[in-house]
């Protein structure tokens, strides 16, 4: 699953790593990345979401 998210999502040799949490159209690398913005993207794309529900 690794190797086809990396396939997929095209990302460079140096920019691979663990962990790797991919959310939609977002992939966040790495213990700094993925605590500093999945929060956010989690809210963003909930209140996206509540938004989509009222159109």
């Amino acid at each position: 699953m690794y190797q086809a998210a990396v396939e997929h999502f095209q990302i460079p040799i140096e920019q691979r790593g663990v962990p790797l949490l991919v959310v939609g159209d977002v992939v966040l690398i790495g213990s700094f990345d993925i605590p500093q913005r999945f929060p956010g993207l989690i809210v963003f794309m909930a209140v996206l979401a509540a938004l989509m529900l009222y159109l």
